[in-house]
């Protein structure tokens, strides 16, 4: 049996208002909220903080495929870099599908194959599209990631049948130095996916020799959830089978990972032996029938969705988000960095291990070769350090320049030995105390040397929004 193991999902913190963006514009009011990544997120941290707060180490990962339409890098490995700093071994399979909406579930049916040779796999898919100040988009699109786990042990959905069809030039689209995604026109647009996701939904219930009554939920991911309904009357689905979700005004179309938040959402109600369609526009289309099995109900128990969902803060001041966006030109620190630096410090830096002394126990970060505690000689082992633990002290500094001002600097005891300085993120400088427990989140911390430069940050540890 090959299927999906387990869905994780990661959602920034933040959300703006779709009434604030019109009000901004002068248009009328509009509902919903989109998730909006912090400026010192991309698709590289969003895609390691699916998984970070999971475990320390991935190393039981055969492969890792990437998937995303909005990459910083248009010449270096993103798949590489995660699957690095999630402490997956480097003689895994890393690859990077990218540029068409259906990359997810393309990544999918490539690792699906690679179940064939290999025990267990990830596909992350993640997007933070760049869009401009005032276009349409802008009350469409939301940002995250999502890390589907699959395998031939413990599937939580076994796979039945895969289909796809391939097109292009009637959707959404962005050159290299385009500002914003473009559009065509919207009928035009819409003709050409109904018929392509129809022809994939067909094609499936062929390939699987069952009817649309043998079928009890139908998911069409895409921009516009009206064409869901379509497409379901059309493959001859009752309404009581397509599966209705309010993820769209709650955090937007999420590009490559909405498809799997859809799935996630529908698998914390779906019972054991139901089957569901999912079907996926993009550079054509992707479809799959999946069938539920009995560890959907450990699933359910330990699925951090709906707490994504509710742990935020919205943002009702338009400029501030465009800020935190990147959308406002801001005086920027760009430190002195290479990628020999990169390369020596990157077990501290992108991995957080420190040294543990083998005499005495303490623990070093960053490394040093010998204890200052014990004083012990060139006698430490690797460790992976907790992402959760305690302020011992903090400062708010008016003067680093940056995006958000004040910068609040925080000395952190973690959990089960070890101390690190960092900087707080996702956070209001009045929330900061000490005492306050923190979980660390992998985020851009500049860009020095012309490329980004990755590290640890403190956030407040919320539950439902809460400060722990």
């Amino acid at each position: 049996m090959i299927g999906i193991t387990n869905i994780y999902p990661y959602l920034p913190h933040y959300r703006l208002k779709v009434e604030s963006i019109n009000k901004a514009w002068n248009r009328s009011p509009g509902k919903g909220e989109r998730a909006i990544a912090n400026f010192d997120e991309d698709v590289i941290t969003m895609s390691v903080n699916t998984l970070s707060s999971v475990k320390k180490s991935w190393d039981d990962i055969n492969f890792l495929i990437h998937a995303t339409t909005s990459s910083p890098f248009i010449e270096e490995s993103s798949s590489d870099l995660i699957s690095y700093v999630l402490g997956i071994n480097n003689n895994s399979i890393n690859l990077n599908i990218n540029q068409s909406l259906t990359s997810g579930t393309t990544a999918l049916h490539v690792g699906f194959n690679l179940l064939k040779q290999y025990k267990k796999g990830l596909i992350i898919t993640a997007d933070r599209r760049d869009i401009q100040s005032g276009d349409e988009h802008e009350k469409v699109f939301g940002e995250g990631a999502c890390a589907i786990e699959i395998g031939t042990e413990n599937v939580l959905a076994k796979l039945e049948a895969f289909s796809s069809i391939s097109d292009f030039g009637y959707d959404t689209w962005k050159l290299q130095d385009d500002v914003s995604v473009k559009k065509s026109d919207d009928k035009f647009a819409n003709e050409v996916k109904l018929e392509n996701l129809a022809a994939v939904g067909r094609e499936l219930l062929v390939k699987s020799n069952l009817q649309p009554s043998d079928i009890e939920w139908i998911v069409v991911d895409d921009s516009q959830p009206k064409l869901a309904k379509t497409i379901g009357n059309r493959l001859g689905f009752t309404p009581e089978q397509q599966f209705k979700t309010s993820l769209s005004n709650e955090v937007g179309y999420l590009g490559v990972s909405s498809g799997f938040f859809y799935l996630n959402k529908l698998l914390l109600k779906a019972k054991n032996g139901e089957r569901i369609m999912l079907l996926q526009s993009g550079s054509g289309a992707d479809g799959y029938i999946f069938s539920v099995t009995e560890n959907v109900e450990s699933f359910k128990s330990e699925n951090g969705l709906l707490t994504q969902i509710s742990s935020k803060k919205v943002i009702e001041n338009y400029n501030e988000a465009l800020v935190r966006r990147g959308l406002q030109n801001t005086v920027e620190l760009k430190p002195y960095a290479t990628k020999t630096y990169l390369r020596r410090e990157r077990e501290n830096n992108l991995r957080l291990r420190a040294q543990k002394c083998k005499e005495c126990g303490f623990i070093h970060f960053p490394e040093r070769p010998n204890c200052h505690h014990c004083q012990s000689r060139e006698k430490m082992e690797w460790q992976w350090l907790e992402r959760s633990g305690t302020i011992v002290t903090f400062t708010h500094d008016h003067v680093f320049p940056g995006s958000i001002e004040p910068k609040t600097m925080v000395v952190i005891d973690l959990d089960g030995g070890g101390r690190i300085f960092t900087q707080m993120t996702d956070h209001s400088p009045e929330q900061v105390k000490i005492g306050n427990r923190v979980t660390l989140s992998f985020r851009k911390f500049h860009e020095g040397g012309d490329f980004p430069n990755y590290y640890w940050k403190a956030t407040p540890a919320l539950k439902g929004g809460d400060l722990i």
